[in-house]
């Protein structure tokens, strides 16, 4: 009886796992962090990331209190929800274009300050949906646009990231 219903519950694993209703999984790259994926339809899926990173990006900081225009390193810990349009290909590849927001904070390492950060992004990527594992491999890029604020001053910003994402499909 047991053994019936062990092999009744991972039959049922397997085949909601190759539904691909959901994916939950890790980003690397120049985010690091978890992802979660839901599919609202087979090719309309919104997408999910917790993250942070350490990057160099191009700011524009007009106010004296900050006195940078140029390059700067940051630290950057955001939550970006995306919706994506798949497009299914041959063999399990498929790719994926969409975009979305960035809602986090920044750390400014020259000059010790926090910020609030909010943003706008886009993302396009191609990636695999393993046959033999309920696995899915991406890797993508994302260029985005925000700014950064903390009550006194606002920071212009643009950033970029690829990001290697490796999801369980459940």
């Amino acid at each position: 009886m047991k053994k019936t219903i062990l092999i009744c519950i991972v039959g049922l694993l397997s085949i909601s796992a190759y539904a691909q209703k959901n994916e939950f999984g890790i980003v690397a790259g120049g985010f690091n962090g978890l992802s979660y994926k839901y599919y609202l339809k087979p090719n309309i899926a919104i997408q999910t990331d917790l993250a942070c990173g350490v990057e160099r990006t191009i700011v524009n900081f007009p106010d004296s209190r900050y006195s940078v225009v140029g390059t700067i390193s940051l630290w950057d810990f955001s939550l970006n929800p995306n919706f994506l349009y798949h497009k299914d290909l041959e063999g399990g590849l498929y790719a994926f274009a969409g975009g979305g927001a960035s809602l986090g904070m920044l750390g400014f390492f020259e000059t010790n300050i926090f910020a609030g950060k909010l943003g706008i992004n886009g993302m396009i990527g191609a990636g695999i949906k393993l046959a033999s594992v309920p696995l899915s491999i991406s890797l993508d890029f994302r260029p985005g646009y925000g700014f950064g604020f903390d009550g006194s001053s606002t920071v212009h910003y643009f950033d970029w990231h690829l990001a290697l994402g490796l999801r369980y499909c459940i």
